[in-house]
């Protein structure tokens, strides 16, 4: 029955238009007057329009068969609910005055102005919590928020006299506390929130079945509402392969009850550069609204800008060409909506190194990036956008004229703040008063390309991390400042507080390796918390480091956004290795950590027993035009097999 309640809206509207009668007039029929659309949104702080920078509900009017369960759209945040049934919906802060314009306002309003009907818009997140913590199983039971929000409201519209209940949608806004592992709030409890792609899809997809199969049990229903999420991003956003964001993208093309709405970064933000204002949260509650008409009325297959192909250019070992899956051509990099970033949002790593864009330019329906340096055949490429660098932001869209209800407002007339860029019109002017656009941005997204030549490849080649496990000891004064250890490995910052030192970082192979170089990477803000003078260690059991470092050193000079590469004097084989803090002053952080290896496996001989070059390369894989008088190079010989050369 529920199916086709849609399609006969759809049909009495568009008949209602022909005949020139007011679309309510041919959609509210007796016999469905008493069906209600329950449009539930769930996640943290961004579901439920945290308020940052005390900013007004702009939502305050109620747009007419829009309702709320009580006197506010949370069923949580001191909602006094006594079953009072159902209120006109209407922006009002929560009674904790935590929240003010909650997204579900902006998409239920959308959703009623495109298709009216009779809707409840209840928000069940709660600020600050992981996906594990919004889990049905998420001990203990008493203090559960599955239990004790979501339930609670799809009870609370169930008992409703006289109605019959219908849920179309879930909107999914969360990832925050798992992209930064913040937090106890991990499967088991006490434990960090999982940070790994497949694990965060495995647990959001148990989520949504969950909540798919409470929704049938309880409102008898024998359809399962949609899934739509946003993709995580800003300045949330942590560790070069995206593992939350990516989650959310691939569990939307993978399965056919998901859909990614696109992500949060095209629209403006708070104060903090974490949360949304007023016009944020509702620009994107509209996107929400779009998402859902285009899905669950018009019944398209709707996919957000992403990658359809990455690929190498076989005629410029410079360039990348990424094609796009585009909902609507032509592709825009649009710097009026939003401020330019660097390169656009897009990153380019060769062997796991950052390698500078030259230019970025649209052809059809790709982007082709050109890099300063060619990219060997032999190294992994990493391809990213909207990544850590841009603080999870790009400039890429594509030309969907979709149009909003609403305008932006400025904020600052209404006594609170403007954003730190406001959108901008073609004239270059903000938009105030005008639609919000709904331009369909691309996805955050990370892919590699994988060595195309393996024989004689690698100059330096990075270790597998995999299994490896990294710990911390602190002594002194010196504590954890933020993320953990193990965390570095994975592409997620971790921060020690220490004026003094006494702060060792250690890390386990898991099996005795050889290696000549430990890297490491500091981006954005942590630049200035780089390790400066420090010593390494080595050890094959955890416990004898030796008497003497392997060798010490100071970044302190380093030049800004270069990694930082600790050259190991001889080849070490060895399980563990330690890189002891002798202090900066305040914090040390690292974002990326890894070891390389630059054996030299047995090479081939001419006739003369003696090897043939190839050529001669820098530590960073560049070719030189001839053999160095000084320094640190590598051979590479004709049979592929290399060389550390230290003079």
């Amino acid at each position: 029955m529920q199916s086709n309640y849609f399609f006969k809206k759809a049909c009495l509207a568009i008949a209602a238009a022909v005949m020139g009668l007011p679309v309510n007039a041919a959609t509210h029929t007796q016999e469905e007057n008493d069906l209600y659309e329950h449009l539930i949104m769930s996640g943290q702080s961004l579901s439920t329009g945290w308020d940052w920078d005390a900013t007004p509900n702009l939502s305050i009017n109620n747009v007419a068969g829009n309702y709320m369960l009580g006197d506010q759209i949370w069923v949580n945040y001191g909602n006094p609910y006594t079953n009072t049934g159902l209120i006109p919906l209407a922006g009002t802060p929560s009674k904790d005055g935590k929240n003010t314009e909650c997204p579900l306002f902006g998409a239920a309003n959308h959703i009623q102005l495109k298709i009216p009907g009779k809707y409840i818009a209840t928000s069940v997140g709660t600020d600050s919590k992981s996906v594990e913590e919004l889990s049905k199983n998420y001990p203990p039971v008493k203090s559960n928020l599955y239990i004790t929000d979501f339930l609670k409201a799809l009870q609370r519209a169930a008992a409703l006299k006289n109605v019959e209940v219908h849920c179309p949608a879930i909107f999914w806004m969360q990832g925050e506390t798992n992209y930064i592992s913040y937090g106890t709030g991990g499967m088991p409890p006490g434990t960090k929130p999982v940070f790994d792609k497949n694990e965060y899809k495995e647990l959001m997809v148990k989520l949504k079945n969950d909540m798919q199969a409470d929704v049938k049990l309880n409102y008898k229903q024998t359809d399962n509402p949609l899934f739509i999420t946003y993709q995580v991003g800003g300045e949330f956003t942590s560790g070069r392969e995206l593992p939350i964001g990516m989650a959310q993208l691939e569990a939307s093309n993978e399965y056919e009850d998901i859909v990614c709405a696109g992500p949060v970064y095209p629209v403006t933000n708070a104060h903090d550069g974490q949360h949304l204002d007023a016009n944020g949260y509702r620009w994107y509650g509209e996107m929400l609204g779009k998402v859902y008409y285009k899905t669950k009325i018009s019944g398209e297959n709707f996919k957000p800008l992403q990658p359809k192909k990455v690929s190498r250019d076989a005629l410029d070992d410079r360039k990348i060409i990424i094609q796009f899956l585009v909902p609507v051509m032509p592709l825009v990099l649009d710097d009026k909506t939003l401020k330019k970033e660097n390169a656009y949002g897009f990153e380019v790593y060769s062997n796991r190194l950052s390698r500078p864009i030259d230019k970025v330019e649209i052809i059809d329906d790709c982007v082709v990036l050109t890099c300063t340096s060619s990219l060997p055949l032999t190294h992994k490429i990493e391809v990213v956008y909207a990544g850590g660098k841009t603080k999870g932001k790009g400039n890429l869209r594509d030309s969907d004229d979709y149009k909003a209800f609403f305008n932006y407002e400025d904020l600052e007339s209404k006594g609170s703040v403007r954003p730190s860029f406001e959108p901008k019109g073609a004239d270059g002017k903000v938009i105030y008063d005008k639609p919000y656009p709904l331009y369909n941005f691309c996805v955050a997204f990370y892919y590699a390309i994988p060595p195309e030549e393996t024989v004689g490849a690698d100059v330096c080649a990075p270790l597998d991390e995999r299994g490896w496990q990294a710990t911390a000891s602190y002594s002194g004064s010196a504590h954890q400042c933020w993320g953990s250890p193990n965390d570095v490995l994975k592409g997620s910052a971790w921060s020690a507080c220490s004026a003094e030192g006494g702060v060792e970082f250690m890390v386990d192979m898991q099996k005795i390796l050889k290696f000549d170089q430990i890297i490491m990477i500091n981006k954005g803000d942590d630049w200035g918390r780089r390790l400066l003078e420090y010593e390494l260690y080595v050890s094959n059991n955890g416990k004898d480091w030796g008497a003497n470092a392997v060798v010490s050193g100071s970044f302190r000079n380093a030049k800004e956004g270069d990694p930082l590469i600790i050259e190991l004097p001889e080849t070490q084989t060895a399980r563990h290795f330690k890189i002891v803090y002798l202090g900066n002053g305040y914090q040390w952080s690292i974002n990326e950590l890894w070891a390389t290896s630059c054996d030299t496996p047995v090479g081939t001989f001419n006739i003369n027993c003696e090897q043939i070059v190839a050529g001669y390369y820098d530590m960073l894989g560049r070719k030189l035009s001839s053999e160095p008088s000084s320094g640190i190079y590598i051979i590479k010989y004709a049979d592929g097999t290399t060389e550390k050369i230290v003079k």
